[in-house]
């Protein structure tokens, strides 16, 4: 994680989450289409090498998780 910001990318999905601004930018490459969505951070953990993040989606009211292992 560098500069509270996390990218990560797969075959059809390209994400970047910045915890500074509280914004998670989400690219379906296939489609050619790019979302924003403002996020609340709930937690950030480490533990033996991986990060947990967890937040919430503001518009949606949906809590998710992600994990970056490194």
């Amino acid at each position: 994680m560098e500069n509270n910001i996390i990218e990560r990318e797969n075959i059809d999905y390209y994400f970047k989450l910045d915890f500074n601004n509280s914004v998670i930018n989400i690219e379906i490459k296939k489609l050619h289409k790019k979302i924003d969505k403002n996020i609340k951070v709930l937690a950030i953990s480490l533990s033996s090498k991986r990060y947990l993040v967890r937040y919430l989606l503001s518009d949606d009211n949906i809590i998710n998780e992600y994990y970056v292992n490194f």
